[in-house]
């Protein structure tokens, strides 16, 4: 997360995660338009003071979140607050 900038790009995240290049253009530019927006909102929320944590890009950075969600069973990622 330290090294994240505006300048890193689809194509290195791809290396970076040892992941294949959709062959199909549209769906190369569908993840490439998922990561720029996970690459926004981590830059975005670690550049606040204070964060208690940081966040970072990892595999699930180019995917949507049902895919995310359909992968994690269905359940919400969100911890539930005890009543």
């Amino acid at each position: 997360w330290n090294k994240l900038s505006t300048s890193y790009s689809y194509a290195r995240y791809l290396k970076d995660a040892n992941k294949v290049a959709p062959s199909d253009p549209l769906e190369y530019s569908k993840r490439e338009k998922l990561f720029v927006a996970s690459l926004k909102e981590v830059m975005q929320h670690n550049a606040k003071p204070n964060q208690l944590y940081k966040k970072g890009i990892n595999k699930f950075s180019d995917w949507t979140r049902d895919e995310f969600r359909a992968m994690n069973g269905g359940k919400s990622t969100k911890m539930v607050q005890a009543k």
